[in-house]
């Protein structure tokens, strides 16, 4: 998919009405046009970190102009052990820890947005985990603890705040977007 960016930013605040799914904060003015377009292996997640041709020094001066008026961007803290005895913890799936920077994302509706991060300043990082393994992994022993049940990894999401440009690239937007949480064993007879 192609995205059309411009380059050389332009802000102009917008009064924010209440905070909501596709709210504008900013109206964007660019100069030149530039093609981006979203890799392929973005689309099994519809989360991108890299993208090809991505306007860094533009979006790095959209959020340098955000932070002087104090805009929040969301920036998960680093992930605290667990208070539980390791030892006696089984982990059921296959997973690992992730911290997200994307510069893409797709929303509920698989319209793609850029997202206000660069190599510069990393703006917005999401914490979560991912499943390892393809869809409907097995869970690991379910079936010894449970006669006639078998487990499947499932990956859970939750909803978070994003701040992007709008696709046509004239608008920062507050987006809600699906971030993954954690994997899970799902149980079924």
């Amino acid at each position: 998919m192609a995205l059309k960016e411009i380059s050389g930013a332009e802000l102009t605040k917008v009064e924010p009405q209440n905070v909501k799914d596709g709210e504008v904060l900013y109206e964007v003015r660019f100069g030149k046009n530039i093609q981006l377009t979203i890799p392929e292996e973005c689309y099994s997640t519809g989360i991108c970190e890299e993208i090809p041709d991505f306007p860094e020094e533009e979006v790095n001066d959209i959020i340098n102009k955000m932070m002087i008026d104090k805009v929040h961007f969301n920036y998960d803290p680093d992930f605290l052990e667990p208070h539980t005895v390791i030892n006696e913890a089984y982990k059921l799936c296959s997973s690992r820890r992730v911290y997200l920077r994307p510069k893409a994302v797709r929303d509920s509706n698989y319209q793609w947005y850029l997202v206000l991060n660069s190599n510069y300043t990393t703006a917005q990082r999401f914490k979560g985990e991912q499943c390892l393994g393809p869809p409907e992994t097995s869970c690991v022993n379910v079936g010894g603890y449970c006669r006639g049940f078998h487990g499947e990894c499932v990956q859970k999401y939750y909803n978070r705040y994003v701040l992007v440009l709008s696709s046509d690239l004239k608008q920062v937007l507050r987006k809600i977007v699906a971030w993954p949480l954690c994997c899970a064993c799902a149980v079924f007879r």
